[in-house]
């Protein structure tokens, strides 16, 4: 236009020349919130983040999140969702997440081990030659449990065969509804109760008896056991020492008995 306002356009011989416009794609920084819980079976999940307030968004743009991280097992994952940036253009949603450099902060998922404390039970018996256990005897203390479905067994006990004390020591292994091993996903403490074998009482009679005077020293290795005393099943007694008297006259027939199991072995501390 001229100084009076006429279009001049058609007096200039104008030709366009061709430039470079380099646009930088815009930063952002999301972070990711981080969430913890107990482990009871179903997935840990959070769709959760915050835009860093230093580094808006372009006026009119907007952030979809996808979340597809979850953790169910006790440990800890990382929660890094899908990032999209989209904006309205007459009546359409436009993705303009290539005009964006984005940094994420994952957040982070964390399922702890739940607690479950159990007391084993005392158990008592006399020395029988037979493994003494309590496997059976336990309970759940504290208001703790197991997840609904959920079951536990005993995998290994305790066993005390010879006369003395030990703590009813159990190892357990859970299982989901499905049979699966879910032992790693539970904190399991024990309040042992004790497992304790009393001496056999065991009453034995020696014999009496008698012989003429030959110089030389006379024992009569013989006892017997008395019926309510047995001896525990498929064990032996045998003499182990026993009185002797030379001279005329008499003493004591002192006897000691040594006790042995089927595979011979001493069991007379018992």
């Amino acid at each position: 236009y001229d100084e009076n306002g006429e279009d001049v356009t058609s007096s200039y011989d104008l030709r366009p020349v061709a430039g470079i416009v380099d646009f930088t794609p815009r930063s952002i920084r999301i972070t990711v919130e981080d969430k913890s819980g107990v482990y009871d079976g179903t997935p840990l999940t959070l769709h959760a983040y915050a835009l860093d307030e230093a580094t808006p968004l372009a006026e009119g743009d907007r952030i979809v999140a996808v979340f597809d991280d979850s953790r169910t097992d006790a440990g800890a994952a990382e929660n890094v969702p899908e990032i999209r940036i989209f904006r309205d253009v007459a009546d359409k949603s436009v993705e303009v997440t290539g005009n964006y450099h984005i940094d994420i902060a994952p957040g982070t998922l964390t399922v702890e081990k739940r607690p479950l404390v159990l007391g084993t039970a005392d158990a008592e018996k006399v020395y029988d030659g037979a493994a003494l256990t309590g496997e059976e005897g336990y309970v759940f203390l504290s208001g703790t449990s197991l997840v609904e479905g959920h079951t536990i067994r005993v995998v290994r006990s305790t066993a005390l065969t010879d006369v003395g004390t030990a703590e009813n020591l159990l190892e357990f292994a859970v299982s989901d509804a499905q049979g699966n091993d879910v032992t790693q996903n539970y904190s399991i403490l024990l309040d042992m109760g004790t497992l304790k074998v009393t001496p056999r009482p065991l009453a034995v009679t020696s014999e009496s008896g008698s012989r003429v005077y030959d110089g030389t020293a006379y024992s009569l290795a013989k006892f017997s056991v008395a019926s309510d005393t047995p001896l525990a099943e498929g064990q032996t007694a045998s003499v182990h020492t026993a009185a002797e008297q030379t001279d005329a006259g008499e003493c004591e027939n002192v006897l000691t008995v040594a006790l042995s199991d089927a595979d011979g072995k001493d069991v007379t501390a018992n």
